[in-house]
């Protein structure tokens, strides 16, 4: 039987695609392995959103090239295939299959496939354990009985290492961001923003396509029957959901919340000027007890940086809205990102971010270092932040997020 190993870079649509990609080759006659050194066939499905990642999947390019069986194939797709810079540094150092989600039907011809890709139906869940990580966790052993660890001057001096710190929060967030037991809809394609960092806005932004709430209401039904009991809707802008169809976020929310059973909804990637937008709607279906989580990502706490960063809302209304969620919600799983070192940020304004993360109890955080893309407004900006710089504010985020986290775990005053 031949065999193929598939790995992932990147979101939920990301793994639901090589979910796809692992169906489609399974019902080909393939088994899926776990060592590509065993494999005929080796996917990596890429992400392109940050330098770290397009690093990463260049160095696993060259291992997979270098240990693989003699006559074995790779071949690569995802995100980074889509932009030219990706395209341009993927052809440098393999000549091999380019695919993307929407040239996924060249796998038919790759394994001269009897049933085609295109006859498989998408996927709505995956396992976290077949792909690739971003975080390398410590032990879980070492911290299974953190419940009972006090917070003293001892735990405060381990947290300085900035490894230690980062893998403690990681670990600590992960059990409730876990995606296994979820059930994923993906409602939409494209983005309506125009973030200046985002090398992705020039692919996804293209178009902005809602799926029809007949065909999400059917695929959250799919769901429930199979036993489901957390679902997550998912987007590259959720809350832009219906624009194009006549049709809001907060109407095909409500339209779910509506579905009798036992089931609990995440809402992914939330723009926050669209949380300021429909707030009174999605407060008022907060209080169904419904809705188990809200990320919304906030990207800096001045207003400055989201100017340059072309985020169209103000930290001001941001923080009413949050709070007011905080106070009314206090089990709402509520999560954020941060970007650092952007261009021309300065101290203060870094500390701007750091206020905000103290001001609002966000349940989980995650901490990017700005990463400059080509073909992006702000890979050309002036006063670029050295990198050195931009590590040292990640680090001092990431220890504040810890730091906020474990006293609210244990309960411990400022």
């Amino acid at each position: 039987m031949k065999t193929v190993f598939i790995t992932t870079q990147g979101c939920p649509k990301n793994k639901l695609d090589s979910q796809l990609y692992r169906t489609f080759f399974t019902a080909n006659g393939w088994q899926n392995v776990t060592d590509y050194k065993e494999a005929d066939v080796i996917i990596l499905n890429t992400c392109a959103l940050f330098t770290c990642e397009e690093e990463r999947a260049v160095e696993l390019i060259k291992g997979y090239q270098s240990g693989k069986k003699p006559d074995a194939r790779l071949a690569v797709c995802g995100c980074l295939p889509l932009v030219d810079f990706g395209k341009k540094r993927i052809k440098e150092i393999f000549d091999g299959l380019i695919f993307t989600h929407d040239t996924r039907f060249e796998l038919n011809k790759f394994i001269n496939a009897q049933i085609k890709i295109e006859d498989i139906e998408a996927p709505n869940t995956f396992k976290e354990t077949e792909f690739v990580s971003r975080n390398t966790f410590l032990s879980p052993t070492l911290f299974s009985s953190l419940d009972k660890v006090k917070f003293n001057k001892q735990l405060l001096e381990k947290i300085r290492s900035w490894s230690v710190a980062k893998s403690i929060y990681t670990y600590l967030i992960r059990e409730r961001n876990s995606d296994e037991d979820k059930f994923f809809i993906l409602i939409s394609s494209g983005c309506t923003g125009r973030c200046s960092y985002c090398c992705m806005s020039a692919i996804h932004g293209r178009r902005f396509e809602s799926k029809s709430a007949d065909k999400i209401l059917g695929e959250f039904r799919k769901g429930l029957k199979l036993g489901y009991r957390r679902f997550e809707l998912i987007s590259q802008d959720t809350g832009a959901y219906g624009i194009d169809i006549n049709m809001t976020f907060p109407a095909l929310l409500k339209m779910l919340l509506n579905e009798d059973g036992e089931y609990e909804i995440g809402i992914g990637n939330l723009n926050p000027r669209w949380l300021i937008k429909y707030f009174p709607e999605l407060k008022q279906l907060l209080k169904t007890d419904r809705i188990y989580k809200v990320q919304c990502t906030v990207q800096s706490g001045n207003d400055r940086i989201l100017k340059l960063m072309n985020r169209p809302y103000n930290i001001d209304a941001f923080k009413r809205c949050v709070s007011e969620l905080h106070q009314e919600f206090p089990d709402l799983n509520l999560n954020t990102h941060f970007m650092v070192g952007f261009p021309s940020e300065t101290e203060s304004e870094f500390k701007d971010s750091l206020q905000l993360l103290d001001n609002i109890p966000f349940n989980s955080v995650f901490i990017y270092e700005y990463s400059g893309r080509p073909d992006t407004r702000s890979y050309n900006m002036p006063d670029q932040i050295p990198d050195a710089v931009k590590r040292k504010r990640a680090k001092k985020m990431y220890r504040k997020a810890l730091l906020n986290l474990l006293k609210r775990k244990f309960k411990m005053a400022n």
